[in-house]
């Protein structure tokens, strides 16, 4: 069974007869990644907030592929035992053109002793998607110093703990910013929870404030992981038996989920060694002082073949894939390399 399953079968039992887990992190994270701008003000339980939601004039992502997915996903929530009384507490949004830049983080209270954060991924505009790449030269991004920000202006009573997650990009910002916020916040994490989030471009086994937080980071990746496995990744990881293909597993309505926890595989699959053993290939080929002269160029030919979102990948027809075939006779060799790859891969997933 995947999430949705687990809510509607699980739904009835409480955190009490049943202690939260690692799926009810990754439940409870969907909220981060739906527009609750003016929804939280007034830190709705999850009971309230799911009629709040389907009764407001918020503008919904109509370009979200799994839009449908979390709302029902959040209906079911708001029905259950086991969620409907965790509050929303807050809900910031920030998009920096400038600095390339797009920050999502929700607060939620658990119980009166826990605290739950939850950073988003990204959401599907170029600039969002190009903001992944840049992570590749920049050290630390403007994502990840908003993330560590975020955390240290948090008000917490000296009873309460925390919990920080986040899936992909959503997931590089908490175990950053868990690990370089201050020594108060710190203390006060109980546990960090990464799915399939991206590591770093330099290697951080070595570094103190990295180390201090290992033993409480919980990683997953699907089986047919490429984004979790970029880069340097400081902490292991527990494989999730998932179902779709190739990098269609990166969505988590794909992974499979038993009656406390997810389903476990063995391994990864060489999918999954192949092409994210490609892809650190490329980005470790580019010296770091061009790495963001060669971004800036792969964007450029995305936006003049007007990709706009990550959904004209996905969904990539006939006319995009003649505009970036065309595309490519303007780019360097290493984006050409990179670009196969890429096209290769979405094309063989459908």
């Amino acid at each position: 069974m995947n999430i949705l399953d687990y809510v509607r079968m699980r739904g009835d039992v409480s955190f009490r007869q049943m202690p939260l887990n690692e799926v009810d992190v990754l439940v409870l994270s969907t909220y981060v990644s739906l527009n609750l701008e003016g929804l939280a003000e007034d830190k709705p339980t999850v009971a309230d907030f799911t009629q709040l939601y389907f009764d407001s004039d918020n503008e919904k992502d109509a370009r979200d592929d799994y839009l449908e997915k979390k709302e029902k996903l959040i209906e079911y929530m708001g029905q259950s035992k086991r969620y409907s009384k965790v509050r929303l507490e807050t809900f910031d949004k920030i998009i920096d053109a400038e600095n390339e830049m797009t920050f999502y983080a929700v607060t939620l209270q658990i119980n009166p002793f826990l605290k739950m954060v939850a950073f988003r991924g990204t959401d599907g505009s170029l600039m969002s998607w190009k903001e992944n790449f840049n992570t590749l030269y920049q050290y630390p991004t403007a994502g990840q110093t908003c993330a560590v920000n975020y955390i240290n202006g948090m008000k917490l009573k000296f009873y309460e703990k925390l919990i920080i997650c986040g899936h992909s990009k959503g997931g590089n910002l908490a175990c950053y910013a868990s690990a370089y916020c201050n020594s108060r916040v710190r203390d006060k994490i109980r546990d960090i929870y990464i799915y399939d989030g991206p590591g770093f471009e330099i290697d951080l086994s070595g570094d103190v404030d990295m180390n201090s937080i290992i033993d409480r980071i919980h990683g997953f990746i699907p089986v047919s992981s490429v984004v979790g496995r970029l880069m340097y990744v400081p902490f292991p990881s527990e494989v999730v038996a998932s179902v779709g293909n190739g990098i269609y597993q990166h969505d988590v309505y794909n992974w499979q989920v038993g009656p406390t926890g997810f389903d476990k595989a063995g391994g990864v699959n060489a999918f999954s060694d192949s092409v994210s053993g490609k892809i650190n290939s490329w980005i470790q080929n580019i010296p770091k002082e061009r790495r963001k002269e060669v971004i800036d160029e792969l964007f450029a030919v995305f936006e003049s073949v007007g990709i706009d979102h990550s959904d004209k990948f996905t969904r990539m027809n006939i006319r995009t894939m003649i505009g970036l075939l065309m595309g490519l006779r303007s780019l360097s060799a290493d984006n050409i390399k990179l670009l196969v790859i890429i096209m290769k891969e979405v094309m063989a997933a459908h």
